[in-house]
């Protein structure tokens, strides 16, 4: 064909970066813009990191900023830990501060005579801080100052030897200050080989791999330090040094590390040479930490913290970042071949990327190859092979490839939009296809099993296999299989469904589910391949390995630098792992082993009760309204954040242990009782000690057997008050009522007394004598009825006033026979009805008027009785015009000494009793009336009683 002749194989080389250790990067998007000094870690694992916008702090879950509101500026330095966990650090305006439980504070201001704009600080074993700066100034962690040395001006380094002492490096002499127990010395520092006395401009001293060295970054000079005799060897290290500007190397394990005033940082390992690699050449590094983890962290300025978890572990070989990889092929033969996005046919051989072929703008969505095949099968708009021992391309087939399957060296299966084609590869561009009739149809995946020489196939139309030229449809549960990817492994055929997750077709033809335990149940896994027993599975959410029966061995996320990146693409070629992400191709030993399982660490990070913070440390007993529980929990691990899962129960509520990614274990409603909470972190089958947090939630008060007491305590006394006031009452009303019963008898003794009897009789008898026969006879009948009324009256506390006006109607009747014609009555009731009032309460009183006032007067007497109703209050006003009060007392001492008005007792003794009984304003007034001349002209009753209604 003609376009074959206008091919030009391109063999472009391109020398990738050095192959530096993977990494990814930490806080990328809260550090943009900041420039990050110096790193720590406190007693808890938590990183505190020194920026130009002050002390940020790390505790595996966010990003917190300590206030140190006394500083003069926001950039800080130098930070540092004590034996007890107090971290200190200085800015450049010469404060020392100092951040002890989580909170800042300064601890010293240096004075002006020993203001640097350098200033180093050590922690020594007795808890001091010192301060080398324009000096040495020694100061306690409360700032007193220990000792001090002005005398000479010092570099910002101190080194503490085996035996104690610390020695501070003269500036541009040949002098060591020595500092042991408070006082200062100077001892002499000699080079070894030299004649000359030489000056060290700017000399650090540290350890490395166990031995003492130093270097003079003013001259760019490395040495070796004897720290008994005080001598130094020097060591050729070529230009390894001429990037470092700071006041200190980054040591870290065997590693050694000096970074470049522009970007990248220089790396030696096991000793210090000038054979380096210069890495991470797209940041500028500003500070090297080694963890507690064995992570190594390196600040950066603007684009945060790189986090190296394992130094074995390789990086990218090149990132791509402009044309990234989305299929990758490498089998033992050393080559990796690589699609690009773009269309472009990519080569890795001995640390070279080659292009192959750049003839379309197709992404390679597919790269296939055979270990025991020349042949490299793609598609670029045309289906192609690439020939690896002639270096030639031709192309073979127009459609649409979808998956290949070689059957032996040449011979392939070629699944394409239009079916399953069988191809032989050696007649080149003129190869001849045959198509499989009954795989007619799109093609989604294949797998050929060479031993068993079964072709499995996933179409359209559900799942099939070729067996001896017989295409035979594959079904489960009565079913049809919808595949997007089948792999051949040694335990069978893995086919990845929607429906049914991942089934396995064993040696024998038997379909069943087979089950992968990924930390995430929502995980979806994408494609699956096979080394040495173990499965290599992709998935949404990453990278794993595991077992044959499931169980996750490894994940490949955070130990090589791809935990947020997107895989494309993945080959497995011997011991190798060829893996194509977001980030770049990178090549992981399935040899090396990774993931340190054995420093599972858990922690209690946060309790929060009905969405507050409590300190649980200190507190465990709860009111019964406390009963929502929030415990935040954390794994302090860098290198294993993503595959940390936390397994909790919580005895006393659910026996049950639950497995969850989350660090959030909350409970909305507990009920009252004692709970342990059991928490423990699992990183791929090795678990943490157990944590355990035992509270409790009391339970309401009024549940609480003191209440219940109390309460029960409390009823029976409040019975026994209630049973003794009742029997107090009832002793008050029974008195009462026996005092009203009595002063109702002593009226009704008063009312019919003997004058009262005799006067009705001698009135009567008086009619008898006058043969007045019809009016004897209607006395005797009104005396009768009288008698019966008051009889009557006399068993009720209250009648109607009709019947009390009755009463004193033929009571009158009868005095007014003893009165014959000069004795008249009136009673004004004012049309008072539908009212009850105590019976007998008036006639005593009108029977004293007629008694004592009107029956010794001369001439007319007249008597007057008038009724009302005042709010609560019946009122009765009696009204004659007898002789008075006082005349009818001078008649009654004349007459009878010894007599005593037992009514008039008996009715004030009534009232007092209505009055305490019904509670109002109750009683009689009696009142003296006097004509103008100031003689008595009659007397006054006025009476006032309660009343009832009779509605």
């Amino acid at each position: 064909m003609k376009w074959i002749l206008t091919i030009v194989v391109l063999f472009i080389a391109q020398v990738v970066y050095p192959q530096q250790p993977a990494y990814f990067i930490l806080g990328e998007n809260q550090f943009k813009g900041v420039r990050i000094f110096d790193i720590i870690q406190d007693n808890e694992d938590y990183y505190y990191f020194a920026t130009n916008e002050g002390i940020i702090k790390y505790d595996f879950i966010q990003y917190t900023k300590i206030e140190t509101k006394e500083s003069r500026s926001a950039a800080f330095f130098n930070l540092v830990k004590d034996k007890n966990g107090i971290i200190y650090f200085n800015n450049l305006n010469n404060q020392i501060f100092k951040i002890e439980h989580g909170k800042s504070a300064l601890v010293y201001t240096l004075p002006a005579q020993y203001s640097s704009n350098i200033i180093n600080l050590k922690c020594d074993e007795k808890g001091q801080i010192l301060i080398s700066c324009r000096g040495i100034i020694v100061i306690d962690k409360a700032g007193k100052v220990v000792a001090e040395h002005a005398a000479i001006i010092t570099f910002n380094s101190s080194y503490r030897l085996k035996n104690g002492k610390w020695i501070f490096p003269i500036h541009d002499s040949n002098k060591l200050l020595v500092y042991e127990n408070n006082a200062f010395s100077e001892m002499p520092l000699q080079l070894e080989g030299v004649d000359r006395v030489p000056a060290f401009g700017m000399l650090h001293i540290f350890d490395f791999l166990n031995s003492p060295c130093a270097i003079d970054l003013k001259e760019k000079r490395y040495y070796t330090f004897d720290e008994n005799n005080f001598k130094l060897k020097e060591v050729d290290v070529g230009s390894f040094l001429l990037a470092s500007t700071n006041a200190r190397p980054y040591v870290t394990g065997n590693s050694i590390w000096a970074a470049s005033p522009i970007a990248g940082i220089h790396f030696c390992q096991n000793k210090v040479s000038g054979d380096f690699q210069v890495l991470y050449k797209d940041y500028f590094i500003s500070d090297v930490f080694l963890d507690n983890e064995g992570n190594i962290l390196m600040g950066t300025f603007d684009k945060g913290i790189i986090v190296i978890p394992d130094i074995a572990v390789p990086d990218v070989i090149d990132p791509f970042a402009q044309d990234p990889m989305i299929s990758v092929y490498s089998d033992n033969k050393g080559e990796l071949f690589m699609g690009s996005h773009k269309g472009l046919l990519k080569m890795y051989l001995n640390n070279a990327v080659k292009t192959l072929s750049n003839t379309s703008k197709k992404p390679i969505e597919g790269v296939y190859g055979d270990s025991m095949s020349d042949y490299i099968i793609y598609d670029d708009e045309q289906i192609r092979c690439y020939n690896r021992k002639t270096g030639k391309i031709f192309s073979f087939f127009d459609a649409s490839l979808k998956d290949v399957c070689f059957i032996n060296s040449y011979e392939i299966y070629l699944g394409t939009n239009v079916g399953v084609f069988k191809i032989d590869l050696q007649k080149g561009a003129n190869s001849q296809r045959k198509q499989i009739s009954g795989l007619t149809i799109r093609i989604y995946s294949m797998a050929y099993d060479k031993e068993s020489q079964i072709l499995y196939v996933s179409t359209a139309n559900g799942l099939f296999q070729l067996r001896n030229e017989k295409v035979e449809k594959l079904q489960y549960l009565q079913n049809d299989i919808f595949s997007e990817k089948i792999s051949i492994g040694k335990g069978g055929v893995y086919v990845l469904t929607r429906q049914y997750g991942l089934l396995l077709i064993d040696k024998a033809g038997n379909i069943k589910s087979f089950n992968i335990k990924t930390p995430n149940k929502e995980e979806e896994v994408k494609e699956i391949q096979f080394y040495n027993n173990t499965l290599v599975a992709s998935t949404n959410y990453g990278l794993y390995r595991l077992d044959m029966t499931g169980n996750v061995m490894q994940q490949f996320h955070t130990e090589f630098g791809f935990s947020s990146k997107k895989i494309y693409s993945y080959s497995i070629a011997g011991n190798d792992l060829w893996v194509s992400h977001s980030g770049g191709v990178q090549k992981i030993s399935l040899q090396t082993k990774t993931g340190k399982k054995d420093v599972i660490k858990i922690r209690l990070k946060t309790l929060l009760v009905n969405d507050s913070t409590i300190d649980y440390r200190k507190e465990n007993q709860f009111i019964s309204t406390q009963r929502k529980f929030t415990f935040v929990i954390l794994s302090p691990s860098l290198r294993n954040l993503e595959n940390i899962q936390f397994h909790y129960k919580l005895k006393g509520y659910d026996e049950k242990w639950i497995s969850q990614k989350s660090n959030v274990i909350q409970f909305n409603a507990l009920s009252p009782g004692q709970y342990t909470l059991l928490i423990k972190a699992e990183n791929f089958g090795e678990f943490s000690k157990e944590i355990s947090y035992t509270f409790v939630i009391s339970k309401a008060f009024y549940y609480q057997w003191w209440f219940v007491l109390g309460v029960v305590l409390l009823f029976l006394l409040l019975v026994y008050l209630i049973y003794k006031r009742q029997i107090e009452k009832q002793k008050r009303k029974s008195k009462q009522i026996n005092e009203l019963n009595l002063s109702k008898l002593t009226a009704i003794q008063s009312q019919m007394n003997p004058h009262f009897i005799f006067n009705s009789l001698n009135s009567i008898q008086d009619l008898v004598l006058q043969q007045n026969a019809t009016k004897a006879y209607d006395s005797i009948g009104k005396f009768a009825l009288l008698i019966r009324k008051i009889m009557h009256h006399s068993e009720k506390e209250f009648i109607d006033i009709e019947e009390e006006l009755s009463m004193l109607n033929v009571y009158l009747e009868m005095e007014q026979l003893r009165f014959k014609k000069d004795f008249k009555y009136q009673i004004e009731s004012n049309q008072i009805t539908d009212i009850e009032i105590p019976p007998m309460l008036i006639q005593p009183f009108i029977e004293n008027a007629l008694k004592h006032g009107l029956l010794h007067k001369e001439g007319m007497k007249e008597l007057n009785i008038e009724m009302q109703v005042k709010g609560d209050v019946f009122e009765c006003v009696i009204t004659d015009n007898g002789v008075g009060r006082v005349k009818s007392k001078e008649i009654k001492e004349r007459q009878n000494k010894l007599y005593e008005s037992f009514s008039g007792q008996s009715l004030q003794k009534r009232l007092e009793i209505l009055k305490k009984h019904f509670g109002g304003d109750f009683g009689v007034e009696i009142l003296d009336l006097y004509g103008t001349d100031h003689t008595a002209i009659g007397t006054k009753v006025v009476i006032k009683a309660p009343f009832k209604r009779k509605f």
